[in-house]
């Protein structure tokens, strides 16, 4: 009985001998060999079958046919173990050979004992020269070192190691790979060295251009920073950090330098410190507006100096962007006002000696500033008409808007460079005083429109008073020579030429009648000199009473005064 056994081989292009010699046992090559050993055996006798019974006969084909059925079987399974041994072998090349890395096995000496396609197409090589060359060849000189390291830690702790160094190839170029490494001990007691290369020259040309862009960075921010320092310690004007209770946590050299005293003397202690006491209680009341509001402007603070002067100086504070779970910080600016305090107090001094006032006027906003001779020249206490032109414009007499408000709009338009005005404002107890307003526009914009006017202020009361007066004599003259030669008539009664009287000027004309100078009247009074001698030149006018003798009689007889 003959049975047939196929197998199925993977082509090996290693062992393509041991193929060679195997075919004679596959397919009709065996089936011939197999019918030459039955020919060449096939009339020798059987040993005891002409003896055997066919009961032994029986016994001995069953047992053959079993053997058959056992071959065949076998032959199947063979057969199925070749087909998963191709398959698994497929496998292995496509995972080890196609692999996107490379993978070398390095024996004694570091030499090449096996790599894949990947790791030859790497190096710029065929795998078939790459066998058998030693692994430093391929190393870049300078990177010898780490590539050494590497072997060595890993041959002492066994564990897989990770390093990264240039390989060359044989055209002299090179490239940066990563190299992961574990060390294996063979069967014969040899350490064979597996290496996983990738290439990794794209993530070390990104890494490197991060780099440059991160030191190009840096060194803006170290610039940024010096130009911040620069303009922090060397600005014109002083500045300081506060915490919320006032103490200075930072302060640049320029308020160092204007004050006098050194970091250590002045960091770490409150502000107030370094006040005078009027300046210390305004910043004591600013604190908790500032805390609250996050701002505080234009706070005229005085400051004690190391030499023990005395500095003004104009405070803004502003609360800084804190970092989350950090308190506030509060970042102040000081700027030295000593001179425009001296110069403030030379004009004062020169409007006072001109008897003038200054006001300036921001025309978009109407926020007007008065001196404080423009103040008491109507009556009022420093601020008390209010800030804004429309209050001021209340005060104008009805009957002088027109022409003062004609004399404004000149200027303002460009037809003259400045105005010269003469109109009445109502004093605060309640009687009209002439004003001349001298003024000129100081700011505009890019379509030339008016932004900021300043001028000053002049009280004329008494030039006016010696006008109408200087006019009452000159027709008293003219009555006095176009009467020469007529025949008089009698003088009315000084009832008939007076009128009703206020209380004010009742109040007057006792005082005259007393004796009392316009000084003493205007402090009795409570009212200026100037006030009161307009007071008194408005009665004599009124009465038509020429010296105060008159103006004694003319009490006597309405029973103002008493004999």
């Amino acid at each position: 009985m003959f049975f047939k056994v196929t197998t199925i081989t993977q082509p090996n292009p290693t062992n393509a001998g041991r193929e060679a010699e195997a075919d004679q046992f596959v397919g009709p090559a065996l089936r011939r060999h197999a019918e030459a050993a039955l020919g060449a055996s096939a009339n020798a006798p059987v040993p005891g079958l002409d003896a055997a019974s066919p009961q032994a006969a029986e016994r001995a084909l069953h047992e053959l046919r079993v053997h058959q059925i056992e071959l065949v079987m076998q032959n199947e399974e063979l057969q199925r173990r070749q087909a998963e041994l191709y398959a698994a072998n497929r496998r292995y090349f496509d995972l080890y050979d196609l692999a996107p890395v490379g993978y070398i096995t390095l024996g004694e000496s570091d030499r090449v004992l096996e790599a894949n396609l990947t790791a030859g197409t790497l190096l710029g090589l065929k795998r078939s020269a790459l066998v058998k060359q030693s692994f430093y060849r391929f190393i870049c000189r300078e990177d010898m070192d780490r590539y050494y390291l590497m072997g060595r830690a890993l041959r002492k702790s066994a564990q897989a190691q990770t390093v990264e160094f240039r390989l060359l190839k044989p055209d002299g170029s090179q490239f940066w790979a990563k190299v992961v490494a574990n060390a294996s001990l063979e069967a014969d007691g040899t350490q064979q060295l597996r290496l996983v290369v990738s290439d990794i020259s794209e993530s070390k040309a990104h890494e490197a251009q991060r780099e440059h862009y991160r030191e190009e960075l840096e060194a803006q921010v170290q610039r940024r920073t010096q130009q911040f320092l620069d303009l922090y310690d060397q600005a014109p004007c002083g500045y300081h950090s506060l915490s919320q209770e006032g103490m200075i946590l930072r302060v640049n050299r320029t308020e160092l330098a204007l004050l006098g005293y050194t970091q250590e003397a002045y960091v770490g202690h409150r502000l107030v410190e370094f006040m005078t006491p009027a300046s210390a209680q305004i910043f004591g009341d600013a604190l908790p507006r500032l805390r609250q509001t996050g701002s505080v402007r234009n706070l005229d603070l005085e400051f004690f100096c190391k030499d023990g002067s005395i500095r003004p100086f104009l405070i803004d504070a502003v609360e800084a962007v804190a970092a989350p779970g950090e308190p506030p910080v509060f970042h102040c600016t000081m700027v030295d006002i000593s001179e425009r305090k001296s110069n403030a107090q030379r004009l004062e001094m020169a409007l006072m000696g001109a008897d003038l006032g200054l006001w300036d006027l921001q025309i978009p906003g109407g926020d007007l500033h008065l001196s404080a001779r423009v103040f008491a020249m109507l009556g009022y206490p420093e601020g008390g008409m209010g800030t804004q032109l429309c209050d001021f414009e209340k005060l104008v007499h009805p009957d002088d808007v027109p022409m003062r408000r004609a004399a404004i709009n000149a200027t303002r338009n460009g037809d003259v460079p400045y105005h010269r005005v003469e109109f009445r404002l109502r004093h605060r107890e309640g009687h009209w005083v002439w004003v001349r307003s001298r003024g000129r526009i100081v700011a505009r914009d890019e379509e030339s429109k008016p932004l900021r006017a300043v001028g000053t202020l002049q009280d004329i009361s008494q030039e006016k008073q010696l006008q109408l007066e200087s006019a009452d004599l000159l027709q008293r003259i003219e009555s006095l020579i176009q009467g020469i030669g007529q025949v008089p008539q009698t003088p009315s009664a000084p009832a008939a030429r007076s009128s009703v009287l206020g209380a004010r000027e009742q109040q007057v004309i006792q005082l005259i009648a007393a004796g009392c100078t316009s000084a003493e009247i205007g402090a009795h009074l409570g009212i200026s000199t100037s006030t009161a001698a307009t007071h008194r030149r408005n009665l004599m006018r009124k009465l038509d009473l020429h010296s105060t003798a008159e103006l004694t009689r003319y009490a006597l007889a309405h029973k103002l005064i008493t004999a």
